[in-house]
């Protein structure tokens, strides 16, 4: 499990989301709902969003 403020990268987007792939990402939530698909919700700087990911 990534920790909160965790600097990531984005490798893939699986959901099609349009995701910047290769810009980095911090994680700034969990999300333990067991019915839904992700797990963490990242905040991408250089779009200024946050978006919900999958870590698997």
């Amino acid at each position: 499990m990534l920790r909160l403020g965790e600097r990531v990268t984005i490798v893939a987007d699986a959901f099609e989301q349009n995701l910047p792939i290769g810009q980095h990402a911090y994680v700034i939530a969990y999300d333990r709902n067991p019915d839904n698909a992700f797990d963490y919700v990242i905040r991408i700087p250089y779009l200024n969003r946050n978006f919900f990911c999958s870590g698997r």
